[in-house]
């Protein structure tokens, strides 16, 4: 099969070298910004439990556990990359498709989905589930598409140069504020929302500005009492 067809996070060479990434300076900065957002995001919902999908290799179901004390359970479409995250992290880790997630209403306080809804083929699906799953809330964090970064990946693909973005669908914040109203309707009771990672040169880390490299939304859930699906959200 042509390699170029099959998406990078089923592909061992990537995958194996997917970690690493996170240890050079540039990796290492984006890493710090970006749980800044995740944190200040989280906090509010205050979870105890919580849910990861497109886990990867665990980087951040990791982090959940260790730094801010949660009780995690990691999910992933790729067998590649969870045999990757078993390296890192003994917790439980589960292979499952994110639209038919394998969990009853209600199972965890809150759901992350951290740079990987932009490979969702169908994020409408995928949000559904999330919220059916999650009491309190969502964190999702995303490659903003109003971003200097995305162009610059956009480039780099088509010069053929960068193999992770060809099935990549990037999200602008009033792009994923209007999805989320398409496929929750009532069900939210909040969006929050932050941005960091502005280009080298600008002093500016976090921001509410929604140019910012890596965009993160917390999704507050309205209760649902009667077993009714609320309306927009069917």
């Amino acid at each position: 099969m042509n390699q170029d067809f099959i998406p990078w996070y089923l592909r061992q060479e990537i995958v194996e070298s997917y970690e690493s990434w996170y240890q050079g300076p540039d990796g290492q900065r984006m890493d710090r910004l970006e749980k800044k957002v995740l944190r200040s995001l989280i906090e509010p919902l205050a979870p105890k439990n919580l849910l990861e999908i497109g886990a990867g290799t665990a980087h951040f179901t990791r982090w959940f556990e260790q730094e801010l004390g949660l009780s995690m359970i990691g999910l992933d479409l790729s067998p590649l990359m969870l045999a990757e995250a078993r390296k890192y992290w003994d917790g439980m880790l589960i292979q499952a498709d994110a639209a038919a997630l394998p969990f009853v209403d209600k199972s965890f306080d809150a759901v992350a989905m951290i740079t990987c809804f932009e490979y969702m083929p169908d994020p409408i699906k995928v949000l559904r589930e999330a919220s059916r799953v999650a009491r309190r809330g969502m964190i999702i964090g995303l490659m903003n598409r109003w971003s200097v970064a995305t162009l610059r990946r956009r480039i780099q693909e088509l010069m053929g140069k960068n193999p992770f973005y060809k099935n990549a669908h990037f999200y602008s914040l009033p792009e994923i504020q209007q999805l989320l109203k398409q496929a929750l309707g009532d069900r939210i009771a909040e969006v929050r929302w932050g941005s960091t990672l502005f280009p080298k040169g600008i002093p500016i880390e976090t921001a509410r500005l929604p140019f910012g490299n890596f965009l993160g939304l917390a999704v507050h859930l309205q209760e649902v009492h009667d077993g009714t699906i609320p309306r927009g959200a069917g």
